[in-house]
């Protein structure tokens, strides 16, 4: 929790050598969107397994998904995110510090594949290291996604909050060209 107002992100990097702890908010990034529940409160945001430069958030300052390139230096919109995540404007994007995407993952094995849960959206999804997105077929019945895990193979795990474990059957293989890109900074 930042001093002045909203959530923040501080990096911490060489952890075995020489520690160094900066802010990974500084330009372009408000307050990181929560997830709560009585047992807990999380912040909504995900880092790359295969680029650590690589960072996605709920920013509910702006009510904007935002990507971040350089580790957290600088933060840009994704509108084609947002507009997914909110149907186009037919949900909010928050109610005061509750972000209505509330959890974001990579897949460990394919980092090209995301995954972001939202209160009553379902899921989304990119294949393509988040340049494009879209709403997973029939994953509208699962409200107020949680969490995913992905084992090393076959379907994706995810639960909700409230309404139990669910399983999620999407092709998980990488593009055929192996590489995927990020998005850059507009």
């Amino acid at each position: 929790r930042r001093p002045s107002a909203g959530f923040g992100l501080m990096r911490v990097q060489d952890v075995m050598t020489q520690p160094v702890v900066r802010r990974a908010d500084s330009t372009g990034l408000g307050s990181i969107g929560l997830l709560r529940t009585f047992q807990g409160t999380y912040t909504v945001f995900a880092v790359d397994p295969a680029n650590p430069n690589h960072l996605l958030a709920a920013d509910n300052t702006t009510k904007e998904m935002k990507a971040s390139a350089d580790g957290g230096i600088k933060w840009f919109p994704l509108p084609a995110l947002t507009a997914a995540v909110t149907d186009t404007g037919k949900f909010l994007f928050s109610k005061d510090i509750v972000s209505f995407a509330t959890v974001i993952a990579w897949d460990p094995t394919n980092s090209c594949h995301i995954l972001v849960g939202t209160l009553q959206n379902g899921v989304i999804r990119s294949v393509d290291g988040g340049l494009t997105w879209k709403q997973v077929a029939g994953s509208r019945v699962v409200t107020y996604v949680t969490s995913f895990f992905f084992p090393p193979a076959g379907e994706i795990w995810m639960s909700s909050y409230g309404r139990g474990l669910w399983t999620l059957s999407v092709d998980r293989k990488r593009p055929a060209s192996s590489r995927c890109a990020f998005p850059s900074p507009p």
